[in-house]
């Protein structure tokens, strides 16, 4: 058993970042679902996982029960509602997440997440609280998944590269990342008053915060840079001091300025 820990443990630093992001947030979704199963099994259901975790780190739009909880900007970005909601969002942090990486480095690759989540998290409270249509859910709607990360990937992706070819479902099949990242846009905005209207909003906001990124870092201007700093400094009280490095890391200005030479 410790063998195998081991092995696990050696395989998640082997990983880079976007591949981090996934395994967590999928050891999250089986924790949840597949302990709500045991649960039954044994006829322990006093109170499911799920609904536990839902309870205390999904997203709410009241404002006093938000007051109560502000973690769960964060925390909601990691929950998800099925297989198939965890199953394309992690599809999509994957391979967006690399073309990210590879263009901007992989270091500011989790501070735009966190940053894109945070923004559909605005978004979604907001529309909640400004609009009528909303009202009588305000009181218990929540929100949960990296959807609005996922999109503000793509958008981000899609500004900075609007004509990156993607091939869809079969090689001959191309179509330019611009018209994806579109495309997702308008399903999003035909849905906010639909079922997953809170999800729909979340997305938006994720996606306006993509567009926005990257016109200002096209200004010079890296709206994550504080925060590639504050998790510099966390990570920073955890490790050893190492020996002195000759090479100088790449800022995201100097990723995005070299990218365009390519």
């Amino acid at each position: 058993m410790n063998s195998f820990a081991q092995d696990l443990k050696q395989s998640f630093k082997s990983y880079g970042v976007v591949q981090r992001l996934i395994v967590i947030n999928v050891a999250i979704f089986l924790l949840m679902y597949v302990g709500d199963g045991l649960l039954r099994l044994f006829n322990i259901f006093n109170e499911p996982i799920s609904t536990f975790a839902r309870n205390w780190f999904a997203l709410p739009a009241a404002p006093f029960t938000f007051i109560t909880r502000p973690w769960s900007l964060i925390t909601y970005q990691f929950l998800h509602g099925g297989i198939f909601h965890i199953l394309f969002n992690m599809l999509w942090l994957f391979f967006m997440g690399r073309l990210f990486a590879e263009y901007l480095g992989e270091k500011n690759y989790l501070p735009f997440i966190f940053l894109g989540g945070i923004a559909g998290a605005v978004f979604f409270m907001l529309a909640y609280n400004v609009f009528p249509f909303f009202s009588d859910a305000l009181p218990f709607a929540t929100v949960v998944g990296a959807s609005a990360s996922v999109l503000a990937i793509s958008v981000a992706c899609a500004t900075l590269l609007p004509d990156y070819p993607v091939a869809l479902f079969v090689p001959t099949f191309v179509v330019k990342l611009k018209y994806i990242a579109l495309f997702q846009i308008a399903i999003d905005l035909l849905s906010v008053s639909g079922s997953n209207a809170g999800g729909s909003i979340a997305h938006l906001g994720g996606a306006l915060f993509g567009f926005i990124f990257i016109k200002q870092l096209q200004k010079g201007n890296d709206l994550s840079a504080w925060l590639v700093k504050l998790i510099d400094s966390i990570s920073g009280l955890f490790n050893k001091p190492k020996v002195k490095v000759v090479h100088k890391r790449q800022t995201m200005d100097e990723k995005f300025n070299a990218s365009k030479k390519k």
